[in-house]
């Protein structure tokens, strides 16, 4: 491992990891944005099977990450950085969010440095979400490098350029611009004191201290057996995390004496933290949501096979008015509904994100 490898106070890692159930190609459902995305080809994405990454080519980039639920990083993933900047903004610092690949050395960054294994894997509803908090975030990123960038490539500020434009249009805050991966305010005083270090990191730097004495720290870095390891729990923790973050963002409701489980995706929820704190940026945030044609649903005739499409749950039955609804804030525009429904009574709709925070009528069925 280079000394590039262990900077900052968020790790990068090169480990992507695929969420089968998040995938709409396991789901049925036509969708290859990941693999035209994937600047090294790593990613296959089969109709009817969840995509799938052969990690012999993929380079950890993370780029599928920024643009899909369906695959993230074992760390630093998007909750993780969202996580640190927060506690970096409390501190009354800065954030600096630094490409892994561009700092020289992990001396360059210090405790408002955040590294990434490339700027293009955050989700465009993690940079609004940050800019309606009011936080103050800087980037640091050598362009001209990012074009000869044998990680991401030319296509990495594309996609992290467009996901920041959108989030100052959407915001009308602007994200700042860094000479140097660390904050200018480096030497304040910081009142989080060594609490703003996690356990992760306050135990690798005891393992590095002791293995120095013994064989030298550069030796484990060459431990490839001890990177596996590494790599190994990394992921566990990251499944363990994403399984408890699931049994807290899905939300069961009882329609027509049935269960049905609605996920909220990692992206959609950060969308509606936003609007929860802004609410009056909605008018501003365009989202594509399917909409039921009542006059056209018959749920009895057709069996609900739009409910058994929808890969969130989103698709709903209103036992009341003997038709399907769409909860807003569940789906995600992916037209499952629409091939599944054989009245043709559902249909993708532009709107604002002012939809998403209607309240369903049918849940106000539901609380009778």
């Amino acid at each position: 491992m280079s000394d590039k490898e262990d900077i900052g106070a968020v790790k990068p890692s090169t480990m992507v990891l695929a969420i089968r159930a998040f995938c709409l190609n396991g789901n049925g459902i036509a969708c290859d944005r990941c693999e035209r995305a994937c600047p090294r080809s790593a990613i296959t994405a089969a109709v009817g099977e969840p995509a799938r990454i052969d990690h012999s080519a993929c380079t950890g980039c993370g780029i599928c990450c920024g643009i899909c639920d369906a695959f993230t990083l074992a760390s630093p993933n998007a909750e993780q950085v969202q996580s640190r900047i927060r506690r970096i903004a409390l501190s009354g610092r800065h954030a600096v969010l630094a490409c892994h690949h561009q700092v020289p050395s992990k001396d360059e960054t210090d405790d408002s440095s955040v590294v990434v294994p490339c700027l293009a894997a955050l989700p465009p509803e993690m940079w609004t979400l940050l800019l309606a908090q009011d936080i103050e975030i800087d980037v640091y990123c050598n362009l001209e490098a990012c074009d000869t960038c044998p990680v991401a490539g030319p296509i990495a500020p594309v996609l992290f350029g467009r996901a920041i434009e959108l989030a100052e249009s959407q915001t009308r805050r602007q994200v700042g611009i860094s000479a140097k991966p660390c904050s200018p305010q480096a030497n304040t005083d910081n009142p989080l004191g060594s609490k703003e270090l996690g356990r992760r990191e306050a135990f690798d730097g005891i393992v590095s201290g002791i293995t120095e004495i013994f064989d030298g720290s550069r030796n484990l870095r060459k431990s490839t057996e001890l990177q596996k390891q590494r790599e190994r729990r990394e992921r566990r923790q990251t499944l363990q995390e994403l399984d408890m973050s699931q049994s807290d963002l899905a939300d069961s409701i009882s329609t027509d004496g049935n269960r049905s489980r609605k996920t909220l995706r990692p992206r959609r929820r950060m969308l509606l933290e936003t609007l929860q704190r802004r609410p009056e940026l909605a008018s501003r945030i365009d989202v594509s949501v399917a909409q039921v044609d009542g006059s056209r649903c018959h749920p009895a005739f057709c069996k609900a096979t739009c409910q058994l499409a929808c890969p969130t749950g989103a698709c709903q039955l209103n036992a009341a008015e003997s038709r399907a609804f769409i909860d807003a804030r569940f789906c995600i525009g992916c037209g499952a509904c629409i091939a599944a429904c054989p009245a043709h009574a559902i249909s993708i709709e532009e709107s604002d994100a002012s939809i998403l925070m209607a309240i369903e009528q049918s849940d106000s069925h539901e609380e009778r």
